[in-house]
C-alpha cells in the first residue's frame, strides 16, 4: 500500500512538472503554451488559434480579466450590441472592449469635436491669466450616439461621452510695442494651458512661446497630447504672459539676457484663431 501511495506521488509530480511547458505539435515547447505551425514557408488553413466565436457578449461577466472573445453579430444577437462591429473583445475588468485590428470600421474613429474662437478675455494691457474665447463648436452629430451631446457655452467645453482623446490646442498670441516709442522692445515668455473643470490636469495640459526683441512680435502656442475623458468635463483654455526681458550688450557679440520686472507691462493679445480639437480614439 505505501508503495501504491509512493507511486501515486510521483506520478502526480512528474505531470506538474511537464505541465509547466505545453506544446502542441512540438515535444520541444519553448513557452508556457507552444503551438507549432505545420509549416513555416506552407502553412495549412488550419494553422493559427481559434477563439470562442459567440453572437452575444456572456450574460454573466468573467470573474478575471483577459478572458478573449470573437463577436460575430447575427439574427440572434441582442439589440444592445447591434452598433458594436465584429471583432475581438477582450474583458478589462469592467467590460469587453474591442481590440484595435485592420478590419476596425474607421467610424470609430470617425469624429471629430473642433471649438474654436477668436480673442481673449480681458484687457490687451492685463499681464495676467486670460481666458481662450471659444465661440463655436463644429462636429458631425448625425454620426453621433443618441445621449452623446457636446455643447459649448461661455467658453466652456463640454464633453459628451467618456473615453480616450487626441487633444489639440492652438493659439496665438501677438505682444505690442510700449505706448513709449522710447521703451526697448522686450522678450516675452508665454504659456498656454488646457483646464480639466476649471483646474489643471495632472501631468498640465501646456506648452510655452515666446515674442522676440522686435517693435511687434508673435508665437504659436501648440499642444497635442492624449487625454482620458469622462461624460460632463468641461474645458477651457487660458494664456499667461509669465516673464519677460531685454538682452544687454556686453561688446565683443557677447549679449547678456536681463529680466524686466519694473515698469508697464507690454500688452499682449490673440493674433488670430484659436482651436480646441478632440479626436476620439476609443473607450
Amino acid at each position: 500500500m505505501k508503495r501504491l501511495i509512493l507511486f501515486t506521488l510521483l506520478l502526480f509530480l512528474a505531470v506538474g512538472i511537464k505541465a509547466q511547458l505545453v506544446g502542441i505539435n512540438t515535444d520541444d515547447p519553448k513557452s508556457t503554451l507552444h503551438i507549432a505551425e505545420s509549416s513555416i514557408t506552407d502553412p495549412t488553413g488550419k494553422d493559427g488559434l481559434l477563439a470562442p466565436r459567440v453572437t452575444n457578449f456572456p450574460a454573466t461577466d468573467p470573474l478575471n480579466a483577459g478572458n478573449l472573445i470573437f463577436l460575430r453579430k447575427d439574427a440572434t444577437s441582442s439589440p444592445s450590441i447591434a452598433t458594436k462591429p465584429d471583432g475581438f473583445y477582450y474583458w478589462n475588468g469592467n467590460e469587453w472592449v474591442l481590440m484595435a485590428t485592420r478590419s476596425i470600421n474607421t467610424n470609430e474613429y470617425r469624429t471629430l469635436y473642433c471649438a474654436y474662437g477668436q480673442g481673449y478675455l480681458g484687457a490687451d494691457t492685463d499681464m495676467g491669466q486670460r481666458g481662450v474665447i471659444l465661440g463655436s463648436l463644429v462636429y458631425d452629430a448625425s454620426k453621433e450616439e443618441s445621449d452623446a451631446v457636446f455643447s459649448l457655452a461661455d467658453n466652456v467645453f463640454t464633453v459628451g461621452k467618456g473615453g480616450t482623446y487626441l487633444l489639440s490646442f492652438v493659439t496665438s498670441s501677438r505682444r505690442y510695442i510700449y505706448d513709449s516709442e522710447g521703451t526697448p522692445p522686450q522678450f516675452t515668455n508665454l504659456f498656454g494651458e488646457v483646464l480639466i473643470n476649471g483646474a489643471s490636469a495632472n501631468p498640465r495640459i501646456m506648452a510655452k512661446g515666446n515674442t522676440a526683441g522686435e517693435k511687434y512680435s508673435a508665437c504659436h502656442i501648440v499642444i497635442n497630447t492624449i487625454v482620458s475623458l469622462e461624460k460632463g468635463d468641461k474645458l477651457t483654455a487660458i494664456v499667461q504672459l509669465t516673464d519677460r526681458g531685454q538682452y544687454k550688450n556686453l561688446g565683443g557679440g557677447l549679449f547678456e539676457y536681463v529680466p524686466v520686472t519694473g515698469g508697464p507691462p507690454p500688452s499682449y493679445g490673440s493674433n488670430g484663431v484659436s482651436s480646441l480639437t478632440l479626436t476620439y480614439l476609443h473607450k
